[in-house]
């Protein structure tokens, strides 16, 4: 529920915000001065689409930085603590710096919002930009190389199984080849044919069909 609420906020929030903009670059582009009102929605819209990254950087940076802390302390129990499939140190430390990243520069951008709310005009605008680009960009990055390396290694594990399953019906077949080629009879003169528990020789077999021909007739 809390997810819904939070991005139905973003929504209408950025809907808002979108407009202003318009009537904001509209007035630039007739080089006309823009309204008093229109400044002030457009800060007030600013600063709530702040506070609602910056309310979900709070949420996730706990689990981000312990994850972290455990990548560089203990990673067997981070392996352990984020389940299968298991991914290479070097892939999950890149990961997790991004994805924490994307929280720290959140959290600087939102100090330059908030320092000069009473004074918009006053934010050094590269720093607000800069600070909001980069975060968008490594919490984009970092997801999305997390899902990556995790399809990788699902697909590794896949791969991996079949060979062990085909390995193993290949053993099966082996053996199952093995028992029936044991079980032929040979019959040349020096070859020996167990039956009965008896070990004959293909003569002495030869003989004994040969005795029991005679017989009947």
């Amino acid at each position: 529920v809390a997810g819904v609420v939070w991005v139905t906020l973003v929504v209408i929030d950025g809907i808002l915000t979108a407009v202003v903009l318009i009537f904001v670059v509209r007035s630039w582009c007739i080089k006309k001065e823009v309204d008093g009102p229109i400044l002030e929605l457009d800060e007030i819209a600013s600063q709530v689409m702040c506070a609602l990254f910056m309310v979900q950087a709070l949420v996730v940076q706990p689990s981000r930085l312990i994850s972290l802390w455990q990548w560089l302390s203990d990673f067997p129990s981070l392996l352990r603590r984020r389940g299968p499939p298991s991914l290479e140190r070097w892939k999950l430390g890149v990961t997790l710096l991004l994805l924490n990243l994307n929280c720290w520069f959140r959290f600087v951008n939102v100090y330059f919002m908030w320092w000069f709310i009473q004074n918009p005009s006053l934010r050094p605008l590269e720093w607000e930009l800069a600070t909001l680009i980069t975060s968008v960009l490594c919490g984009a990055i970092g997801i999305g190389l997390e899902k990556y390396f995790v399809r990788l290694a699902q697909r590794s594990a896949e791969i991996a199984r079949v060979a062990v399953d085909e390995s193993q019906d290949d053993r099966l077949g082996s053996g199952m080849r093995s028992v029936g080629d044991s079980r032929t009879p040979l019959t040349n003169g020096g070859d020996k044919l167990e039956m009965g528990g008896v070990s004959q020789t293909g003569s002495e077999v030869k003989a004994a069909e040969e005795n029991g021909v005679v017989e009947h007739a």
